[in-house]
């Protein structure tokens, strides 16, 4: 065992690495306020361990080569300790390590120092800890001086499912198995006190600056590296942030955004390969304003089919991207060059009313704009400016099978382009919603309306329906806002609304329009519409009284404290009713921070896939997500999927490194793969892929990524058995069978609700003899599988008067509850006696 010292190559947290852990395998570290423990899941082939089977103890000597990142962090705290213990170290060894991380000269560390051991001085009074090696393996022991007390030592352990009492040491029992974890010797006789911790230990905290990473011990990665198809960086210099995506029937994916980097990686042949921005700022302070930028990755990420600068010599900003049913792509946002490159014939060629986006130079006033790139981003079929004499944003938008192509965003101009029979063509706040359609080719404002009332209102999504309707979602301040008769709500609720909005095909009325929310402040982000004309509608609250419904995926509100004292945000997920006048259902998802919805999706089984940006460490994962683990110093994005009736949380995974991700936009296809982005701050370890386009961050900062994750329909592995009589067994009456059901891959509970029983053949040609009890206490299920499995027995009283004598099967069938599906077990013989049989040995006779 080596312990080394953190000389500047990590967090100034991580006060020493030990190569090796109390557990014989896995990284340890030492800080002031604990010891940090990652155990590898090494897998059934390296232990011969199973699944719930019996613990193991891996010896000082155990040689580990991993074949997954699977494993569990534990937290080893002492209650009641000194909260300024010094840590030193003792015992120098003549050994060195060298740290030479990235091409940055001022983050190497050579000739790095390397101890025996460590010991933590007056951990309780007049009791040091030390730590070091015996023969070549782990040590740790209490050593007292002068009236050093024992009997106060306590021992707690964060992170693990359940502790148990073993000779000279603790059981902990974990998801990747059961370790024996030996107590600390002693110079003097003591019997510590052992806390159960919670669960899930998550990350060490550090206070490094955000250019260094955590200690990489603390990040949990599952052992499914296929559900990563790749990972990449996409940027130059300077900041580069990825906005939106969009994937076509290919797998592969088109991501917009803004660029700051001259050298932002663009093709031969692209519309334009020259970074157009020029200072923003107030001079002295200026900075290259950012261009937006088009780039389409190929299927496997390796390389860039297309990319192109879009913009003109002040700010522009890709925010929506859409794929046409020709192949074209459409590109939408805002810009304050007056410069954009436009097209001739466009419908509007000048950017605002006077032809300066920057009205005033007091306020940077700006237009959305719109342009269609041809398949492979060589040329600009159109491209117009969108809004009036003030600032106009771009939010949403989707194209439909006409090419036409329908946006949504805000807009400060009283003179936007409306048109006549418009369902509103009145500017109504100082802030107004909007929603507008061009034609295919640019040239004609086929529809514009205004959406709100007096206060502030912004249309941040637009989608449409099988008929074509226009479903608009987004937040409003106005109490005036134009609700319809019937609807889900018709008063606003707190300072804010988020709001729902579907149109007639003519535009001309809306067939709903209600507010949504609780006494704080809501926003709807984003919204998607199934085949049944359903609008699935996400975003954030802070509202503790948000309307979710019984039997959704969480009830309750679960943000803290953030800033002057104000609840921290929690996203929400619902689903209304065809006619919008109905909810299906309304869930929170979230921590204890804030957390952000940036895009929803719907698949063909009506299953809500939602991304954001989240700063809680307690965000919910699923046991099989790519990363389990809050990796960020402030952010990382999160990608879930709820299932079809919003009651489960399917999977849940974390993306991200050990600074800072947001914007977290997300597009998927129908191979199972789902597409996220956005940036990256500082994060040189993000999850990027060898043979990508840009695996590395070369040095450079503040970069766009973006990633394809692989995860696919749900999977279940269920387990059920009749345990009661056994099979082969003989009977007759009244008997009583008795069995249990669980699925393993579900995220929560037994992932069964409900059991059914057949004779002599499965459904459809056997007979039904009853449905089980389900839901009964099994704690041998509970001690193999996990705690939540408790619940998962079942029991049936069959009476086999009336069943012929002889051999029979029963089929024993399990519903989950994730996909609403279900299991058939395999055949279980049994042999029914009648009344008067008697069976006899058979008798062999020799000659």
């Amino acid at each position: 065992m080596l312990i080394v010292e953190n000389a500047g190559q990590w967090p100034e947290a991580a006060r020493f690495q030990v190569w090796g852990s109390p557990f014989g395998t896995g990284m340890t570290w030492l800080a002031e306020d604990a010891i940090w423990v990652t155990i590898v899941d090494q897998g059934e082939e390296e232990t011969g361990r199973r699944k719930g089977g019996e613990p193991f103890t891996l010896s000082a000597h155990h040689v580990f080569t991993p074949t997954s990142q699977s494993g569990v962090n534990l937290k080893l705290t002492f209650p009641g300790s000194n909260p300024d213990v010094r840590i030193e170290p003792f015992d120098s060894q003549e050994t060195a390590v060298n740290y030479f991380l990235g091409n940055d000269l001022d983050r190497w560390q050579p000739a790095v120092p390397v101890w025996g051991g460590v010991r933590y001085v007056d951990l309780y009074p007049g009791v040091d800890l030390d730590i070091g090696s015996s023969d070549g393996g782990w040590k740790w022991r209490f050593n007292g001086r002068g009236n050093g007390d024992f009997n106060v030592i306590r021992l707690q352990i964060d992170g693990s499912n359940e502790l148990r009492a073993v000779e000279d040491g603790v059981r902990i029992l974990t998801d990747s198995g059961a370790f024996d974890l030996r107590l600390p010797e002693s110079s003097s006789s003591y019997q510590p006190a052992i806390v159960q911790g919670a669960a899930g230990a998550r990350r060490m905290r550090v206070s490094g600056t955000a250019e260094e990473p955590a200690p990489v011990p603390s990040r949990h990665v599952t052992n499914d590296p296929g559900q990563l198809v790749y990972g990449t960086y996409l940027g130059g210099v300077l900041w580069s942030e990825g906005y939106a995506a969009e994937a076509d029937d290919q797998g592969r994916v088109i991501v917009t955004g803004r660029t700051h980097a001259w050298d932002f990686p663009t093709t031969p042949g692209a519309f334009n390969t020259t970074f157009g921005g020029g200072d923003c700022g107030v001079p002295p302070n200026t900075y290259p304003c950012p261009d937006a930028f088009v780039s389409q990755l190929s299927a496997d990420g390796s390389a860039l089919v297309f990319s192109t600068f879009l913009g003109g010599s002040n700010w522009d900003n890709g925010s929506v991207v859409a794929i046409t049913a020709q192949g074209q792509v459409i590109v939408a946002g805002q810009t304050a060059s007056d410069d954009f490159p436009v097209t001739a014939g466009a419908f509007d060629v000048t950017c605002g009313t006077d032809s300066h986006c920057n009205d005033d130079g007091t306020d940077r006033y700006s237009d959305g704009f719109v342009a269609l790139l041809n398949s492979n981003g060589s040329m600009i079929g159109y491209s117009t400016y969108l809004g009036g004499n003030r600032s106009d944003w771009i939010q949403g938008g989707r194209t439909d099978n006409s090419g036409t192509f329908w946006v949504s965003g805000s807009t400060k101009s009283p003179d936007f382009p409306t048109t006549p029979g418009a369902f509103d063509q009145q500017f109504n706040g100082a802030t107004d919603g909007f929603v507008a359609r061009l034609s295919a080719d640019g040239h004609h404002l086929q529809y514009g309306a205004f959406v709100g009332g007096s206060g502030d209102d912004h249309a941040y999504a637009v989608d449409l329906d099988i008929t074509g309707r226009a479903v608009i979602a987004g937040q409003t301040a106005s109490s005036d806002f134009p609700t319809t008769v019937g609807a889900l709500d018709r008063q606003l609720s707190g300072p804010t609304d988020a709001f729902v909005m579907r149109l007639n095909s003519g535009g001309n009325t809306a067939e709903y329009a209600t507010y949504f929310g609780g006494s704080a402040d809501e926003t709807a982000n984003h919204l998607a519409i199934d085949a049944q004309g359903r609008a699935y509608v996400g975003g954030s609250t802070n509202s503790h009284d948000f309307p979710t419904t019984p039997g959704s995926y969480n009830s309750n509100f679960g943000g803290g404290t953030c800033g002057q004292n104000t609840p921290c945000r929690d996203a929400f997920v619902i689903r209304l009713g065809s006619n919008g006048n109905s909810l299906q259902y309304a869930t929170y998802l979230g921590g204890a921070n804030n957390d952000y919805l940036r895009n929803i999706v719907v698949d063909t089984s009506n299953r809500a896939y939602v991304s954001g940006a989240t700063y809680s460490v307690d965000f919910p994962a699923t046991p099989d997500a790519f990363d389990t683990s809050f990796d960020g110093h402030a952010s990382d994005c999160y990608l879930s999927r709820l299932s079809e009736t919003g009651s489960m949380l399917e999977y849940s995974t974390f993306m991200g490194g050990f600074v800072h991700e947001y914007t977290c936009a997300m597009s998927s296809d129908t191979s199972g793969n789902v597409y996220l982005a956005g940036e990256t701050q500082g994060s040189y370890d993000f999850p990027t892929t060898p043979g990508a386009f840009s695996p590395d961050t070369n040095g450079r900062r503040d970069l766009a990524f973006v990633v394809k994750l692989h995860i696919g329909p749900y999977l279940p592995n269920v387990v059920a058995r009749i345990g009661q009589p056994n099979a082969g067994a003989f009977v007759s009456g009244t008997v009583n069978l008795r069995g249990f059901a669980i699925d393993l891959s579900s995220s929560s509970g037994t992932g069964i609700d409900r059991v059914s029983m057949y004779l002599d053949g499965p459904y459809g040609t056997g007979t039904h003899i009853g449905d089980p009890t389900y839901g009964l206490d099994r704690p041998d299920i509970a001690a193999q599988y996990g705690a939540r499995f408790a619940p998962s027995g079942w029991e049936l009283v069959w009476n086999t008067a009336g069943v012929s004598p002889g051999v029979h099967q029963l089929y024993l069938y399990a519903h989950r509850s994730t996909d609403n599906a279900w299991s058939l077990m395999p055949a279980h013989l049994l042999v029914v006696r009648g009344g008067h049989v008697l069976w006899l040995p058979i008798m062999l006779h020799s000659q």
